[in-house]
């Protein structure tokens, strides 16, 4: 799912300028295929900011992140001849995505992940079977996550012990 479609793009920018940015045989109609590969990658760029503290893809999609999507795909497709303006509010966009992501932005939903699975990292129990008698597993000692009861006893990867 996009951020933003072509109809999207069309009432903010107008039919005439995604035609002139996408029709590149001149017949005079949009090229929905350079169209929904600039989408695409608008959606690439803004999923690679928020996917560390959303669910992706965002449904509904908040009109903050819709406004910006479009900002985004417009720039991709003006390609080397984006504007001073262009350029400015593709800039914004990042700027706010960087926000979104750092946290200090807001793009109207929670940013509590209830799809994504939990992350868990396997105990240094999982290495009890490698230890000797005279090595015992690091978890026995710290319930440290060090996987290697080697590296544990090293100090390797930063164990507190």
């Amino acid at each position: 799912m996009s951020y933003c479609t072509q109809q999207d793009l069309i009432d903010r920018f107008s039919e005439d300028e995604m035609i002139s940015l996408t029709d590149h045989a001149g017949i005079g109609k949009i090229n929905t295929d350079v169209l929904n590969r600039a989408i695409s990658d608008a959606k690439g760029e803004i999923d690679g900011y928020l996917g560390g503290r959303f669910s992706l893809p965002i449904h509904p999609v908040p009109e903050l992140l819709e406004h910006r999507a479009c900002d985004i795909a417009r720039y991709y497709l003006y390609d080397d001849n984006a504007t001073l303006h262009i350029t400015e509010r593709y800039k914004n966009a990042v700027k706010f995505l960087e926000g979104v992501a750092s946290g200090k932005n807001s793009i109207g939903i929670d940013s509590a992940a209830p799809n994504r699975p939990a992350i868990t990292r396997p105990r240094c129990k999982a290495v009890a079977m490698y230890s000797t008698a005279k090595r015992r597993a690091s978890s026995d000692v710290c319930g440290c996550y060090i996987r290697n009861p080697i590296e544990h006893e090293l100090g390797i990867k930063g164990c507190a012990q």
